[in-house]
């Protein structure tokens, strides 16, 4: 794959905050397109829907969702990433991390009132 175990494992966190709430976790078409979008903004590139439009097509043939090693393999392989460097598309999950996951726990800690929080963490 074309990403580190870092970057596989922050796509392992986005995949768990935007999967539906069933088991097995599955990542809908719909949520892929926002990542990936979300992605390949943040690399600097320009979305193409040619290549989205294959890929729900393959979906469509599946169950039209990922499961979590779809999603890293999907991103890993490069597809949605043609042109970039491996740092640039390091560079580009670590700031969909940043505002999908991190921002959001932030935003938790700060509305929790640290007795609540100090139970929590204790």
């Amino acid at each position: 794959l074309f990403i580190s175990n870092d970057d596989a494992f922050k796509i392992w966190c986005i995949f768990n905050f935007l999967s539906e709430d069933r088991y097995p976790l599955i990542i809908v078409t719909e949520e892929i397109e926002y990542f990936l979008r979300k992605l390949t903004e943040a690399m600097g590139g320009s979305w193409v829907e040619e290549r989205f439009e294959d890929l729900k097509l393959q979906l469509h043939s599946k169950q039209q969702c990922l499961n979590v090693w779809e999603l890293i393999s999907l991103v890993g392989s490069g597809h949605f990433s043609k042109g970039m460097d491996q740092q640039t598309l390091s560079m580009g999950i670590n700031e969909v991390h940043q505002e999908l996951i991190l921002d959001v726990l932030k935003q938790v800690e700060q509305h929790l009132s640290p007795l609540v929080l100090n139970r929590l963490v204790n």
